[in-house]
């Protein structure tokens, strides 16, 4: 089975199943950054589609095997979105099993990551404020790249699961037939970013 973000529903991966990304089969053509997330027997793929979603992790595609170790998932080529999806991620739980990121696809990235054991992630700080090193630019980016995906998600929906009239018509709200929205639910103004960084804001959950 596979999930994109462009197709949520669970019929449609079942369709695209020839999609796979096995070992000995790969996508025909998939755009983006492979990168696999291990540890995960036995976690099937609409669990993990929900647990990166949880995160608001900006991913195009995932491919998933319940009996497989590893996941496949296609990010966006874009750096700053791979550097944070990779520190929400790696080292998290998900219904026992601990999360393995496998970012040897992105040296070329040079995404600046540290080897480090999982001592680290005791710390009072990094459990709190993970993102606390990264800089504040860069966290508005992750997070306007995260909520346009969010955006995309509620057309899309609309789109794959409409509602019909009694002639059998598809009813589409109106910001669903939109063109100038770039598949966006509304216009999306960007994050506007906090006056005061270094103190106390809001967090987007």
């Amino acid at each position: 089975a596979t999930a994109e973000i462009a197709q949520p529903e669970s019929r449609k991966r079942a369709a695209d199943s020839n999609d796979l990304n096995t070992d000995t089969k790969r996508p025909r053509e998939q755009a983006g950054r492979l990168i696999l997330l291990k540890g995960l027997g036995g976690i099937n793929q609409e669990v993990l589609q929900n647990h990166l979603d949880k995160l608001g992790i900006p991913f195009l595609k995932l491919s998933k095997q319940k009996k497989q170790d590893s996941a496949s998932v296609w990010f966006p080529e874009d750096k700053v979105v791979i550097k944070i999806s990779y520190i929400l991620l790696d080292s998290t739980k998900i219904r026992g099993c601990t999360i393995s990121v496998d970012v040897s696809s992105c040296e070329d990235l040079d995404l600046g990551l540290e080897n480090k054991d999982n001592d680290w992630r005791k710390s009072l700080l990094k459990q709190i404020t993970p993102l606390h090193e990264i800089p504040y630019t860069d966290q508005l980016h992750f997070k306007s790249e995260m909520l346009r995906g969010s955006l995309k998600k509620l057309t899309i929906r609309a789109k794959s699961e409409p509602f019909f009239d009694e002639e059998g018509t598809v009813i589409l709200p109106p910001w669903a037939k939109r063109q100038d929205l770039a598949g966006l639910c509304c216009p999306f103004d960007g994050v506007h970013k906090s006056p005061s960084p270094n103190h106390y804001r809001n967090k987007n959950e």
